[in-house]
């Protein structure tokens, strides 16, 4: 089974991240899930990574 290509998004200097941007990294692993690829956040700061904890609970 062939493994799934990579891409990373350093994030270790992002402190806000608002709808707008939460958005946009919802569209990019969208497209990054279309073309084969997975789409990983790397070092992401402790707000950035509670909101995605945030919005991945609150699609369960």
């Amino acid at each position: 089974m062939r493994e799934a290509a990579r891409t990373g998004s350093q994030s270790s200097r992002v402190a806000f991240c608002d709808s707008s941007g939460l958005n946009a990294l919802i569209r990019a692993y969208q497209k990054a899930r279309e073309a084969g690829t997975e789409l990983r956040l790397l070092s992401p700061t402790a707000p950035v990574a509670a909101l995605l904890r945030r919005q991945a609970g609150s699609r369960h």
